[in-house]
């Protein structure tokens, strides 16, 4: 373990696990903080099925609601009544932000020294610890911070996870995956987690399945919706307009899935102007993947750009920055659909 003034941070969620079991009697005051909530809620999870497997575990949960922070110190400080041991879990610590400060400083040092044996107390701290915290709780504080993941580590964060819940995923999901998750090691476990959860009789996750768990509560299929547009498929795009909620349906992700496109056929053309091979092509553009995957997309891009002059590729280009001006300053979510349909449609015609 690293020193970081006077309280220890664990360098992996195993040091986390380790430290647990040292002195039961005298557990440490836990603390995972940073900027991925989800992946801690992750390693919440396993830090409870470690600490409740000995039975006979008090758990009590704080969610920050008002007036809560006195109910959490007194039942903290006060020694247990049944439960051999006691744990304490506060989801929001960042609001004690205005509990501890220099002022009281040595009143909260010296009433957690006074914390009874065998209590397990567990914060979940969103964003930077304070320097506060680690005066207060002194030697006895240990944290952790969840970091998010560059994106050389999104690709095998993925399939560990698919791998730990016993699934395989198909190609095309996995790259859709990669493309569409942010860097975030909680994004990943809380999207397989709900496919397992919508899904649970199926082995296999399928791209038409994940997109469902991508966009919840929408019939509109935004993937659909863009490759038709590129397709040249106009039976299909109003099909799929005509599932457009303004209550759930976000035409903002719409744009910013043709604005990739339209980047990926600018810099298709460029490539093929300097005469590239399919491999440099699929660099050059950005695909990743299995070779299959990426000749099938290469190919979609090469059939798109054939339809789509220099000339016509400004018009798309100048079209996304009229829309999200008219979206965000005067268009009304249920008229987005027209100018969708007027705007980029119609250069497809």
């Amino acid at each position: 373990m690293t020193t970081k003034m006077a309280e220890k941070e664990a360098g992996s969620v195993q040091e986390l696990m380790e430290a647990l079991g040292k002195d039961p009697a005298r557990p440490p005051v836990i603390c995972i903080h940073g900027s991925d909530p989800d992946e801690a809620i992750v390693i919440l999870s396993q830090l409870l099925e470690r600490i409740t497997a000995a039975g006979n575990v008090e758990v009590a949960y704080y969610t920050g609601e008002p007036g809560e922070e006195e109910v959490f110190h007194t039942n903290v400080f006060h020694p247990p009544l049944f439960a051999a041991t006691r744990l304490f879990v506060h989801k929001k610590a960042e609001l004690f932000k205005n509990v501890y400060n220099k002022s009281n400083q040595s009143f909260w040092e010296s009433s957690w020294k006074r914390m009874p044996d065998h209590t397990y107390v567990v914060f979940l701290f969103n964003g930077d610890l304070p320097a506060e915290f680690g005066k207060i709780f002194g030697e006895r504080l240990l944290t952790y911070k969840v970091k998010p993941l560059y994106s050389n580590q999104i690709l095998h964060e993925i399939l560990n996870t698919v791998k730990a819940h016993q699934l395989s995923i198909q190609d095309d999901a996995l790259q859709e995956l990669r493309e569409r998750l942010p860097l975030q090691t909680g994004a990943v476990h809380r999207t397989i987690l709900k496919f397992k959860e919508r899904f649970p009789e199926k082995e296999r996750i399928e791209l038409a399945d994940l997109q469902d768990i991508l966009y919840p509560g929408s019939t509109l299929n935004v993937f659909r919706l863009v490759e038709s547009v590129f397709e040249h498929d106009l039976h299909k795009v109003s099909v799929e307009l005509l599932n457009y909620n303004p209550a759930t349906d976000d035409f903002f992700a719409i744009l910013k899935l043709v604005l990739n496109r339209l980047n990926q056929i600018r810099r298709l053309k460029i490539g093929q102007s300097q005469k590239m091979s399919s491999e440099e092509l699929a660099t050059l553009v950005g695909l990743k993947g299995s070779p299959y995957f990426k000749k099938r997309l290469l190919g979609e891009l090469v059939t798109a750009g054939v339809r789509l002059d220099p000339a016509r590729l400004e018009r798309l280009y100048q079209s996304l920055i009229d829309l999200q001006v008219s979206f965000r300053t005067q268009a009304a979510q249920r008229h987005q659909s027209l100018l969708f349909d007027r705007k980029i449609l119609l250069e497809f015609v």
